[in-house]
């Protein structure tokens, strides 16, 4: 087990590093996800211009596959129950708990993991 970091409070506790780690993380994740939703392709537009853009592209059934099948995978990262959405309501939910328990501030000899986490 690693070294207890050196208390800076009277009361003997630390940053919970395992909670200012989840919210680096979730921070990353939002910006990812308004970079994404903000993203334009080089012809203009963004990444709902590019799903409308597939709509009648062709009149064929193996092009509307194709179409509904982007619009699908775009959709799935993008969307409010996308994957990026899912990611940043757990790490939110992650985070909650540990500000539940055992709370921002951690005494090292109860909470080592969370006193000792890596944050970088």
């Amino acid at each position: 087990m690693p070294d207890n970091p050196p208390a800076d409070s009277t009361d003997g506790k630390v940053d919970n590093k395992k909670l200012i780690a989840i919210n680096n993380i979730q921070s990353k994740a939002t910006s990812a996800q308004s970079n994404l939703r903000g993203w334009a392709p080089a012809s203009g537009g963004s990444v709902e211009t590019l799903k409308s853009g597939l709509e009648g592209i062709w009149d064929a059934p193996v092009a509307e596959t194709l179409s509904a099948t982007m619009t699908a995978a775009v959709d799935s990262v993008d969307s409010d129950s996308g994957v990026m959405a899912t990611i940043i309501s757990d790490l939110s939910a992650a985070a909650a708990q540990q500000r539940l328990s055992p709370g921002e501030k951690v005494k090292p000899d109860e909470y080592p993991t969370e006193a000792n986490w890596k944050t970088e």
